[in-house]
């Protein structure tokens, strides 16, 4: 008797499970369709003494306005994250190769008078890992010509338990043509401050240096 309603038990649990795994996945991918995800695949996803890796991931996303995203990542390497007070603090993402194509809205029109909301971008930042290693990528992105291609590689880092200075590399290559842009953003007193050197075929640039603080009322940078 024991055996037999122990026996009920575990089916009805099971039964309980697969529907909550059911509603689940229907959920899931009822989320995936109002956010026009279309395709979300990945492989190879893993775990190791280094952190968490992933061998590929591949998203595509089509909205109802023609916007249209298509993004495939390989081999990423995300460091185990550690504690900085109630904040989970990532030391590092690692990238072999990002390719991403994007084209936006018909209709839609850049607004070069948009206000930039620091709070939430310095919030953005403190949740992204400390360093951030991306060894290739391409881009297919509009264009005044139609369709640009361009293929780099791009670091960006900061001091453990800190967010500035903020440290950036871009690295571009078109054809035989190299091109590195190197820039640095200072927390101060009275807005931030940023500093940039380029190189243009390893012939360095003029440096440019620049003072960035919020205009009175509007949120803007001047």
């Amino acid at each position: 008797m024991r055996l037999r309603r122990r026996t009920t038990l575990l089916l009805v649990f099971a039964v309980l499970l697969l529907l909550a795994f059911g509603y689940g996945w229907h959920a899931w991918r009822s989320l995936l369709r109002e956010q026009g995800v279309e395709r979300l695949e990945w492989q190879g996803l893993g775990l190791s003494a280094e952190g968490i890796g992933l061998r590929r991931l591949a998203l595509e996303r089509r909205g109802a306005d023609g916007a249209s995203l298509r993004l495939d990542v390989e081999h990423a390497l995300l460091r185990w994250p550690g504690l900085s007070g109630w904040r989970p603090r990532l030391p590092g993402l690692r990238v072999e190769q990002v390719a991403l194509a994007w084209q936006p809205a018909a209709a839609s029109s850049d607004d070069d008078s948009a206000a930039l909301d620091w709070t939430s971008l310095r919030e953005t930042l403190a949740w992204l890992p400390e360093q951030i290693h991306l060894e290739r990528f391409h881009l297919d992105l509009p264009c005044p010509a139609g369709r640009c291609e361009q293929d780099g590689g791009l670091d960006i880092g900061r001091p453990s338990g800190a967010l500035f200075p903020l440290a950036a590399q871009l690295r571009l290559q078109q054809e035989a043509q190299q091109a590195q842009l190197d820039a640095q953003l200072f927390e101060e007193p009275t807005g931030w401050r940023l500093r940039t050197r380029a190189q243009l075929d390893r012939q360095a640039l003029l440096p440019l240096g620049s003072q960035l603080a919020p205009a009175d009322g509007d949120g803007l940078w001047q």
